[in-house]
């Protein structure tokens, strides 16, 4: 039993401190507790450190664990963190003017969580400007490489209609092809622009994604002497990316087009069907 000047102050705390755990410990062995340090030393499961050099060690139980830490406890006071099952404990350990040793257990895993949880809020949000300045940049690159490759395509475009070029045909014909590669490189990357703005369950205009990428076929199907009929009527919102959506149907339209070197018609049809929205995209093509 500690002595009367360490009891007194000790009782004081202990009535003081209901959730804080106390202990005395004094010539390695504990000589008084309060009612929460029984709560804690009374649970299952052995105790290690939370982090650093000694993390493999095991403790059976808390007021084994006090015990062997005051045994090495420097004149400082020592402050440390130790797990069990995903419970964490603050132990502060200080020697008394009597020589003894008290140990003061705070329970701060719920302090713990709420800062990990605010880490990875920050962190989240840190990831998402970093990409919004990527959309952003990749955003600007893109429309410029853009502009500039439509102006190619069109003199191109001219340069296959003069009659008096007819021996440079296949080189144009090459040079068309690789225009339209890059430009869909671009289209690519202004997708990836833009889905740094969108959120895959907002509920979007399908009438306007699926006009806006007829539009853009059509841009370089007239070219190629394809023709696109839209037959789009208002629609029902739906939930999914925009983006996403209108890459899917840039590819399928520029997948219809290449279906016919020769020339044809594309018809795009949107309808609601019970309660879904149906698009369907048709070409004269063989594939």
């Amino acid at each position: 039993m500690p002595p009367a000047a360490t009891r007194e102050p000790f009782a004081r705390w202990s009535e003081n401190s209901r959730r804080t755990a106390l202990a005395i410990i004094a010539e390695r062995e504990i000589c008084d507790v309060n009612a929460r340090f029984s709560e804690l030393n009374s649970a299952h499961g052995s105790w290690s450190w939370l982090d650093g050099p000694h993390a493999r060690v095991r403790y059976d139980d808390l007021s084994q664990l006090v015990r062997c830490e005051a045994a090495t406890l420097a004149p400082a006071p020592y402050l440390s963190r130790f797990e069990r099952s995903g419970q964490v404990v603050e132990v502060r350990l200080e020697r008394l003017d009597g020589g003894e040793a008290i140990a003061v257990v705070h329970d701060v895993t719920s302090e713990l969580r709420r800062q990990r949880d605010l880490q990875r809020e920050r962190e989240a949000l840190m990831h998402e400007e970093r990409m919004h300045a990527m959309g952003v940049l990749a955003s600007g690159v893109a429309h410029d490489l853009n502009h500039a490759l439509n102006v190619i395509a069109l003199r191109v475009a001219m340069l296959r209609a003069d009659p008096q070029l007819v021996c440079t045909r296949r080189t144009l014909d090459v040079l068309a092809r690789v225009v339209g590669e890059a430009a869909r490189i671009v289209a690519r990357l202004q997708d990836l622009a833009r889905k740094r703005r969108d959120r895959p369950s907002d509920a979007l205009d399908l009438a306007a994604v699926l006009t806006g990428a007829i539009e853009m076929a059509r841009t370089e199907s007239e070219i190629a002497d394809v023709r696109i009929e839209a037959d789009v009527p208002p629609l029902p919102l739906v939930r999914g990316s925009a983006a996403e959506l209108a890459h899917v149907f840039g590819s399928l339209l520029l997948h219809a087009r290449e279906q016919m070197p020769g020339g044809g018609r594309v018809q795009v049809k949107a309808r609601v069907d019970r309660g879904r929205v149906l698009v369907t995209i048709h070409d004269a093509g063989e594939g």
